[in-house]
């Protein structure tokens, strides 16, 4: 299996985890505007280092991705994010029944909420 190595001088997404598939794409500066190119395919993350203690250089987090199929290796200064695997990593809630309660605990005279908003399906019958 191939990997790459990815160093970061800055913490991760918290939600960054195994299993994810990581991308790159290239920035580069054109009249004051950032720019970037293609979104291109590195690999799955196989390991994720948040911390390395004791380290003497900046690169304090790291990436490894299995870029067996692709053989790709970001460049430098490349905008590296990544995807969830949706049949896993699902954000709706479950089940047959929900309740929310909403509170507001501000002491200031004009805050309200700016939008709730709700998803359902019917499962079965």
């Amino acid at each position: 299996m191939a990997t790459v190595s990815l160093r970061f001088t800055t913490p991760l997404n918290e939600s960054l985890q195994n299993g994810d598939t990581a991308y790159w794409t290239s920035t580069a500066s054109s009249g004051g505007f950032n720019t970037s190119g293609g979104v291109n395919l590195i690999g799955e993350v196989t390991n994720v280092i948040r911390e390395i203690p004791n380290t003497i250089s900046a690169i304090h987090f790291i990436v490894v991705c299995d870029n067996t199929i692709t053989n790709a290796i970001p460049p430098q200064d490349s905008f590296i994010m990544f995807a969830k695997d949706s049949s896993v990593n699902t954000a709706n809630v479950l089940g047959y029944y929900a309740e929310v309660e909403l509170k507001n605990n501000s002491k200031e005279k004009e805050v309200e909420i700016f939008s709730l908003g709700s998803d359902i399906f019917e499962s079965s019958k």
